[in-house]
């Protein structure tokens, strides 16, 4: 049904929310892209104390490039093959729904904001998950003994030597945690950010375009995805550093050896990166699709 419906799309229109999508997650992912390096080294090794001590650790050990902003192609592979597609569908199912669904300007329920941003985050996932897996691997790839690291040179040659080496079903390696997080960090992002957003715009008549307005829906959404969407974030970000092992698996290890606790490990520095990236990508895409289209965009 996803599918038929942006078929029925004017072409024209999808592809501008998409380019519009892709500039404003690429530009917010290249901002905050060592946060997401130290979320994910926190997730699969224990070396390290906080995410400071993480950074800090890899600028003085491997340098800029190869420490905090490793694997940045690979975040930018991840944004345009998934960042971007979820804040493009969202909206167009959004629009489809309050067509068929919503008489006289009636509100879209709030459990249908979190389905609509769920099914876009599982269609999205599911189409990015390569990257997901690139993301990870060249991002925890310090976490290695030297003589075992995979020293991928950028996102492109990482793609073709984990099909070669590995097959091309290790790209889908770790799909279902993958998907998973996808549905769970969309629910608290896009389907939060426009619950905050409706709300904050009923109850203290504030205007569509206000920045505050873009800024307090942001960081519920931030806070709200980051909670949601840790568990699965961990058990991905295992299967897809680590040797293979079944999601069950993973969950069982994982709880058994570290505790509960474990599965919101990173949880400091994935809100500190999420926040930030919900806020530019949000605040820049409302913008520019004003700009360009004359309309809001989530």
């Amino acid at each position: 049904q996803v599918l038929s419906s942006l078929r029925a799309m004017p072409e024209t229109q999808f592809l501008t929310r998409l380019s519009l999508s892709t500039v404003s997650a690429v530009s917010a992912s290249c901002v905050v892209h060592p946060l997401d390096v130290a979320r994910i080294q926190l997730q699969v090794s224990t070396q390290y104390s906080g995410a400071l001590d993480c950074l800090a650790k890899l600028y003085k050990n491997e340098g800029l490039a190869k420490g905090p902003y490793a694997g940045l192609s690979a975040g930018i592979l991840r944004q345009v093959t998934y960042g971007a597609p979820r804040m493009a569908i969202f909206p167009f199912l959004l629009s489809r729904y309050r067509t068929e669904y919503c008489q006289n300007g009636e509100k879209v329920p709030f459990l249908s904001n979190l389905a609509l941003a769920g099914l876009s985050g599982a269609v999205a996932s599911s189409i990015g998950c390569p990257g997901e897996v690139v993301l990870v691997r060249m991002t925890s790839d310090s976490t290695r003994p030297a003589e075992q690291r995979r020293n991928y040179k950028n996102a492109g040659e990482a793609l073709l030597r984990i099909a070669r080496n590995d097959g091309v079903a290790a790209l889908w390696s770790g799909v279902l945690p993958t998907v998973g997080r996808g549905m769970l960090i969309n629910m608290g992002q896009l389907g939060f950010y426009a619950e905050v957003k409706g709300q904050l715009m009923k109850r203290f008549d504030m205007a569509p375009d206000s920045l505050v307005l873009m800024f307090a829906g942001s960081l519920v959404a931030s806070f709200m995805a980051n909670a949601l969407a840790m568990p699965a974030d961990v058990v991905k970000s295992r299967l897809q550093s680590g040797p293979p092992m079944g999601v069950v698996s993973c969950i069982t290890a994982t709880a058994q050896a570290e505790g509960i606790g474990a599965f919101w490990a990173g949880f400091g520095p994935a809100f500190s990166k999420v926040a930030p990236h919900t806020v530019i990508s949000f605040v820049m895409l409302e913008n520019l699709s004003r700009i360009v289209t004359g309309q809001t965009a989530l």
